[in-house]
């Protein structure tokens, strides 16, 4: 088995119950570490290194993967919108259950929605920090 096609590690959260209330509530969190687990980014990095590892070499590869790690994959081929990524998230959550709570629905809407955010809160960021450090090599190349 490839290694790297792993679900992702939830840290504490590993072998215990998807649809408990605290597990759902942290998972809304793309950044967290889970106390001992990785980030959906680090998550995305694994699989993309393996699929550039892939890509690279000559032979035909069957990956065989669950939802998430499935959707990581399709976000590598595929330009996806927060939207898009985070709609896939959710048609994987609400594949596990036959019957769910209405609440249990607008819940997971919500830790989606509050995932988007963070993501557009960080490109922002990153879009400033980008704009600043221009500034800065400018000023510099300006002085010498």
């Amino acid at each position: 088995m490839e290694p790297r096609l792993k679900e992702q590690n939830f840290g504490r959260y590993e072998s215990t119950p998807r649809d408990g209330e605290e597990f759902q509530i942290a998972k809304a969190h793309f950044l967290d570490h889970y106390d001992g687990g990785e980030t959906m980014m680090q998550l995305c990095q694994r699989v993309y290194n393996l699929i550039d590892d892939i890509r690279a070499d000559d032979r035909t590869y069957l990956m065989v993967a669950h939802n998430g790690i499935s959707r990581v994959i399709q976000s590598y081929f595929y330009d996806m919108t927060n939207e898009e990524f985070a709609a896939q998230r959710m048609i994987g959550y609400l594949s596990h259950y036959s019957e769910l709570p209405e609440g249990e629905i607008v819940d997971e809407m919500l830790a989606i929605l509050s995932d988007r955010n963070r993501i557009m809160q960080k490109k922002e960021l990153e879009y400033n920090n980008a704009k600043y450090n221009e500034y800065l090599n400018r000023k510099r190349t300006e002085e010498n």
